[in-house]
């Protein structure tokens, strides 16, 4: 029989032309790590509460794969994301007999009009292997925070949502991610159907607004957010009244 082995893991889940889900992200991260051949989960939890890494220009090993682009004129700036042992992450011991495939798997918790995203992903390990260096095994979760709300007057109706990169990021035009690259508007629903188109302008540290006209009646919103270099998209739905 083969002898068991300790194999130890660190996994960080990175935002999609972001940073790592840290701090200022709805709730991290919930790490699954599973054996493929037999279903068992070998370990799971919440990723700790580190920081979200830092920005650099220049390489480094420590830092990820998946860098962030910012699409300035004449030629895009690129920024490397980088990791240290206080930045946010999951670490798990388990052991192995034998080459093993895993699949590493992460829920990304977010409010009810949203909802929960997932991610995962398979790769071999070895026994006795140890995967914790930094950055680590870095996740790539796709999308954008997007936050409601909504404030409905007799039939004036103003819409406003909060959008970021997953990682709580801010669009502002002094950060990588600025408002030039996003586009955000609000599709109305009444009775099942489209109703309206509403464009959602930016204002000020991610803040999109817009503003219609509705009669009396109970409509659902679907706020739609779209960055258009990397193809990240949220979106948020929710009922609202018109009294």
């Amino acid at each position: 029989m083969a002898k068991s082995q300790n194999t130890s893991l660190t996994v960080r889940v990175q935002a999609k032309d972001g940073m790592f889900l840290g701090p200022d992200s709805y709730g991290g991260a919930i790490i699954s790590i599973t054996d493929l051949s037999s279903g068992k989960i070998l370990a799971s939890g919440f990723t700790n509460d580190g920081d979200s890494g830092t920005r650099s220009e220049s390489y480094t090993p420590a830092a990820t794969s998946s860098p962030i682009m910012t699409p300035t004129a004449p030629f895009p700036t690129y920024y490397l994301v980088v990791a240290s042992s206080a930045t946010v992450n999951f670490t798990a011991s388990f052991n192995l007999t034998g080459p093993t495939l895993l699949e590493i798997s992460a829920k990304i918790p977010l409010p009810e009009a949203q909802g929960d995203q997932h991610v995962s992903q398979t790769q071999w390990f070895i026994p006795g292997q140890a995967l914790s260096s930094e950055p680590g095994f870095v996740m790539e979760v796709p999308g954008l925070w997007v936050q409601p709300e909504i404030i409905a007057t007799s039939k004036a109706v103003k819409i406003r949502a909060k959008v970021t990169m997953m990682c709580g990021c801010e669009i502002n035009d002094n950060s990588p991610w600025i408002p030039a690259d996003f586009k955000v508007n609000t599709h109305i629903y009444f009775d099942g159907k489209l109703l309206e188109e509403v464009p959602m302008d930016f204002d000020v540290n991610s803040q999109f607004g817009g503003e219609t006209t509705l009669k009396k009646g109970k409509y659902l919103a679907g706020i739609q957010a779209f960055q258009k270099s990397t193809g990240n998209m949220g979106v948020a739905k929710f009922d609202f009244v018109v009294k």
